[in-house]
């Protein structure tokens, strides 16, 4: 953790583009996890909407190494990851 303050704190919109971006191939992994780790990892995340911290916090894990492969997670993990994603902003409506 560090002592440094995040930036706002995500939309749900800019959080399901990012899974967009991901799942297209349009971001790399790096990046998804780069992004949110201005979250994950600061003292004070400023993250209040559980389901957008849950999903940050998967993005985070998007570049994960695995011991058999090189990353634990794959696309179809991603799709999973958003799809749980819409199903807790559909059921907080």
């Amino acid at each position: 953790m560090t002592d440094r303050l995040p930036p706002r704190p995500p939309s749900r919109e800019e959080v399901d583009g990012r899974f967009g971006d991901l799942i297209a191939g349009r971001i790399s992994r790096e990046e998804a996890s780069a992004w949110a780790s201005q979250w994950v990892t600061a003292a004070t995340p400023g993250i209040e909407d559980e389901a957008v911290w849950d999903a940050v916090s998967d993005l985070y894990r998007a570049d994960g190494a695995s011991t058999d492969r090189p990353y634990l997670f794959d696309r179809v993990d991603f799709e999973a990851w958003l799809a749980t994603f819409r199903d807790k902003i559909k059921s907080s409506l």
